[in-house]
């Protein structure tokens, strides 16, 4: 009898792509089980299943699979062998994969015939390309067969499939590998999975093939490909042999694994009855799911994924196909939330059509689902595939080449007209900004009288230090662990002492106080907060002796701020604090011009922060206030200068104020870390109570900062 091999090689990729590389053993073991059932004399050698497989960062790259040389593992010689063929290995590519051509040239010695097998992986995992080319490229391969390639395989050893049931395909054949090396290696590849937790015993399964929809970008279409699913009955006998091998997790590889709600609802029941616990990463419809459905899957799930493709409704099913409503994303969104589900969605940005204002579109419905829901957001950028409709709609689509996997990333897209970079990182550092700070405003009197003041109009609200101690519990046990004392001037109240102590006594590790600092003119005051160990001390200076005294509109307030300045700094040195002075500065048209006075007299207190906050229109603020647009050169010219000696930042601006200076501002988006306890009032998110007065308009839609800008400030 002929012997063949199935070979599944190692594979080289970049660690950027969202995908799951780790699971192509899946086609392994499908086509040994398929040749072994007519008869085939097949041997095994998995490259994910070896005692050394593992996952390793390799520079740009990962390696995945084993270093264990193929002359040590096959000592025998074959009738054919059958490589396990992917995307992965890029082969579609003009350039030549050399080290995939080496291992051709040793496995030529051992092989009459060398085949190369696309085999069954499903969804965007089929790829056109020129047969011809892989011939010329590598001609130690005598036969390729492409996407499903059961049938075809068959033929080669003359056989015949009599049903394309998927029903009479046979059971994997997991004797085929060593499942406990496999199962090791998959516990290596979860630190590099983006969203799939790889450490309790996973296996990827099948419960149907193909698509009914028509997405123009997708691939699962390819050489005519339709949807077919298992029986439950078949589905039922594949779960119980796992469970023999004492399986615990389930990777739903489905490209449609919810082509209704009904047979989700099947599935799930039939998981649960087994007790596997299940994740879905290929993205189940949104509107093809019921409550109860939602409702059984509950903590069983450590991942659910949907795909959405894109924010705007009209251009998701108009221009891609996806026929799917945002309401139905949202409602979706929710009801996880609800169940405390984890729950990822998939989106590409760059598609065929879309521009900037889409894209941006796209990147607000992400950030949006994030904040409320914590649906987490899965971008990357689209790529071209040969075979696609979109494809068939171009006029530049060519085949792909050896950058796949980095035209996927956004780190890596190319600037253009539109820099995906920037619009990855700007929207990275939206999301990334989650509650980690706690505003605590001690009380609204104060010792100035502040021309801006943005609480000048809550002056006579009553403060409530037991409420203020229950805000202050409550957040510590969330896990917050950053305070910041504020007022009016929170030194003029006789509760911010008590207040200090009481969260030093909780646990907050990071304790900070605003202030005008005049009170600390009186030394031994100046004392008691010193010893109270505070992290940061931010003192509000405004300008030189004559301006400062106009914007408070108080005289004889900035040699009270110097003096208590003087002394803080003196009494840290005197207790060995390490306590961190900062100045912040509310730009006006009358101080704009001064930033370099105020920098001299700030000098000698060995500032290490400077804050240039621009006026809202809050309180007292008005806007004939404002600085003048062609003022904020002296802003520029000041961070130039100085910005290399001290941190500078700004805030209450918008990015395009700041040309070439963005990196400087610190956007209300970003303040979505920061709860203000307002006295006589609700706690408040302190990006949404300031997105009160904020707007956007035509400008802001085709600009890169637009998900982590909140707009102009609206002073009507």
């Amino acid at each position: 009898m002929e012997k063949n091999l199935i070979l599944n090689p190692s594979l080289r990729i970049n660690p950027n792509y969202i995908d799951y590389p780790y699971f192509l053993s899946i086609n392994t073991i499908l086509i040994s089980g398929l040749l072994k059932n007519y008869g085939l004399n097949v041997d095994v050698i998995d490259m994910f299943a070896q005692h050394d497989s593992s996952v390793v960062k390799e520079k740009e790259q990962i390696f995945i699979g084993s270093k264990t040389k193929l002359n040590d593992l096959i000592n025998v010689d074959y009738n054919n062998i059958i490589i396990i063929n992917s995307p992965y290995l890029k082969l579609f590519s003009r350039t030549r994969n050399v080290e995939f051509q080496q291992i051709l040239s040793f496995l030529k010695t051992k092989s009459k015939k060398i085949i190369l097998a696309d085999c069954f992986f499903g969804g965007m995992h089929y790829v056109q390309y020129d047969k011809e080319m892989i011939h010329n490229n590598y001609p130690e391969v005598d036969h390729v067969f492409t996407h499903e390639c059961e049938k075809d395989l068959l033929c080669f050893f003359d056989k015949r499939m009599t049903s394309t049931d998927l029903d009479d395909l046979p059971l994997p054949d997991y004797d085929a590998i060593n499942i406990d090396n496999y199962l090791t290696f998959l516990r290596t590849a979860s630190n590099f999975s983006q969203f799939m937790d790889l450490n309790n015993n996973p296996m990827p399964v099948f419960t149907s093939r193909g698509c009914v929809y028509n997405c123009k970008f997708c691939t699962s279409k390819l050489n005519d490909r339709f949807y077919r699913e298992y029986s439950m009955e078949y589905v039922e006998n594949h779960l119980k042999i796992l469970e023999r091998y004492n399986i615990q997790t389930i990777i739903i590889l489905d490209e449609l694994p919810n082509i209704s709600s009904e047979r989700l609802d099947m599935l799930v029941r039939l998981l649960n009855k087994y007790g596997f616990k299940y994740e879905f990463p290929n993205g189940i419809r949104a509107d093809q799911i019921s409550d109860k459905t939602v409702s059984l899957i509950g903590n069983n799930v450590s991942c659910l994924k949907i795909s959405a493709e894109c924010g705007n409704e009209h251009f998701r099913n108009s221009s891609i196909g996806k026929n799917l409503k945002s309401e139905d994303i949202i409602s979706f969104a929710q009801n996880c939330s609800l169940r405390e589900i984890p729950l990822y969605i998939h989106y590409m940005v760059g598609l065929p059509r879309e521009n900037l204002k889409g894209i941006n579109e796209t990147l607000e419905f992400a950030a949006d689902l994030f904040e409320r829901f914590n649906a987490i957001p899965l971008i990357q950028r689209y790529v071209e595939f040969p075979g696609t409709k979109f494809c068939s709609e171009s006029k530049n689509c060519a085949a792909l080449d050896d950058n796949y996997f980095d035209m996927f990333s956004l780190k890596t897209a190319p600037s253009g007209p539109i820099s995906y970079a920037l619009l990855f990182e700007n929207f990275k550092r939206r999301i990334q900004s989650n509650l980690s700070k706690l505003i605590i405003n001690t009380t609204y009197k104060c010792n100035n009288n502040c021309i801006f003041c943005a609480v000048g109009d809550m002056r006579y609200n009553q403060y409530d230090i037991d409420a203020q101690k229950r805000v202050l519990k409550e957040k510590i046990g969330l896990g917050i662990k950053t305070v910041d004392f504020d007022g009016g001037e929170p030194t003029i109240s006789k509760n911010t002492v008590k207040l200090i102590i009481y969260a030093r006594k909780l646990g907050y590790s990071n304790i900070s106080l605003t202030t005008n600092g005049r009170m600390f003119s009186d030394y031994d005051l100046a004392d008691i907060f010193v010893r109270l160990g505070l992290d940061s001390i931010l003192f509000s200076l405004h300008g030189p002796k004559k301006i400062h005294d106009q914007i408070t509109n108080t005289e004889g307030s900035y040699i009270q701020t110097i003096n208590g300045m003087a002394n803080i700094v003196k009494l840290i040195r005197k207790h060995n604090k390490l306590t961190d002075l900062r100045v912040n500065v509310t730009l006006t048209k009358w101080n704009i011009k001064s930033l370099e006075s105020i920098y001299s007299i700030i000098n000698n207190f060995k500032i290490k922060v400077i804050n240039l906050q621009f006026l809202t229109p809050f309180g007292s603020a008005k806007k004939v206030d404002l600085p003048k647009d062609e003022d904020l050169r002296y802003v520029y010219e000041f961070i130039d200068k100085h910005s290399a000696d001290v941190k500078i930042n700004i805030a209450n601006a918008t990015f395009c104020q700041l040309k070439n200076y963005e990196s400087f501002l610190h956007d209300d988006t970003l303040k979505s870390e920061r709860n203000m306890v307002f006295i006589g009032s609700p706690e408040s998110n302190l990006k949404f109570f300031l997105s009160k007065k904020r707007y956007k308009d035509k400008r802001c839609y085709y600009c890169h900062y637009n998900v982590i800008c909140s707009g102009f400030w609206s002073w009507e």
